[in-house]
């Protein structure tokens, strides 16, 4: 059964739409995962917040694969090199939010 939400004008919002779908929207200061309601509660600030594809996002304090912080990343020279998968920057390659060692970025 889907769950029904109170939506709030003044705040609603929907980020940037990836093939189909909007993947995630905005509401009385929550971030959420679209269509199953899940709340993203690690983004620091939802002013800032942009998803970049389908699993990865950031702010200005954090880059993050499906919501959760990748810690130690290099926002300046973040990159993604297979959309969804693998990303870089000057110090790593990172599979979803793991680091992968012994891979040079």
């Amino acid at each position: 059964m889907m769950k029904k939400m109170e939506i709030n004008p003044k705040d609603f919002k929907l980020y940037k739409k990836i093939r189909i779908n909007f993947l995630y929207f905005r509401n009385n200061g929550k971030l959420y995962i679209e269509e199953v309601f899940f709340e993203v509660e690690y983004v620091q600030d939802l002013d800032s917040f942009e998803a970049i594809d389908e699993s990865y996002s950031k702010d200005r304090y954090n880059i993050y694969y499906a919501g959760t912080p990748i810690y130690d990343v290099d926002k300046s020279t973040f990159q993604i090199i297979m959309p969804d998968y693998y990303a870089k920057d000057k110090n790593n390659v990172y599979s979803g939010s793991h680091k992968n060692k012994g891979c040079e970025s």
